[in-house]
């Protein structure tokens, strides 16, 4: 999707990968019907913009973690 992989290729990453998981900071996989349900609420802007905001939130932690 927007990162041209599929969601159940990533939610099969984090169910395998335990260091995705602790990054992320969940504990629980979400399935993957319950993903696609969450993200058509959204349309695109909506989209890119959600996922810039938490991406610009992660930076700027990173950033005044690293001064």
């Amino acid at each position: 999707m927007f990162f041209s992989t599929t969601i159940s290729h990533v939610v099969e990453e984090l169910k395998r990968r335990k260091e995705l998981r602790e990054f992320l900071g969940i504990n629980e996989v979400p399935k993957t019907g319950y993903i696609y349900f969450f993200l058509s609420k959204f349309d695109l802007n909506d989209f890119t913009a959600m996922v810039l905001r938490i991406l610009n939130s992660i930076t700027r932690k990173r950033q005044r973690n690293t001064s």
